[in-house]
């Protein structure tokens, strides 16, 4: 699959279940964001960012696109800080490549677990060469009562298959 035919892709699945695209100052990034409210008392507010890394791609750079994006879902999160239901961002910074290297793969999968106080940060790669979708695939202590249904959400969000 090419790159923008994978693009497109995405793009069509986030919209069908009712994300809208919303501007981003983030350099070659599309973002989409929706609230979702799975009960009474919480709500999530769900931020996608799409970016395509091109030349070597590094831990650092995963890294550093993701803390970026998770810094931008903070600081525009729609949702009042009086607000009577308790909020929660959930940042996807997905980032598409051609092909991972051993250590990013390794890195993405098993090392880099970001950690925030009531959000998540769940970066995913695509690599386009194999069409699979890289993430972490253990869940941390402190996550243990969502991060199923993140890794499930990211996989439905951004998967090929």
């Amino acid at each position: 699959m090419l790159l923008n035919e994978y693009v497109d892709f995405v793009r069509g699945k986030l919209s069908k279940v009712g994300f809208h695209q919303i501007e981003t100052s983030l350099p070659r990034t599309m973002l989409y964001h929706q609230i979702v409210r799975p009960n009474r008392k919480m709500q999530n507010e769900v931020f996608c960012f799409i970016t395509a890394l091109r030349g070597n791609l590094t831990p650092e750079a995963i890294e550093q696109y993701s803390q970026q994006a998770f810094e931008f879902a903070k600081q525009h999160k729609k949702t009042s800080r009086i607000s009577t239901r308790a909020t929660a961002i959930i940042a996807y910074p997905l980032i598409i490549t051609e092909t991972v290297p051993p250590d990013v793969l390794k890195f993405i999968t098993k090392k880099y677990k970001p950690s925030h106080w009531g959000s998540y940060e769940f970066p995913v790669v695509m690599e386009l060469s194999t069409q699979k979708l890289h993430c972490r695939k253990s869940t941390p202590i402190w996550g243990a009562a969502y991060y199923g249904m993140i890794r499930k959400q990211a996989t439905q969000y951004f998967g090929i298959k």
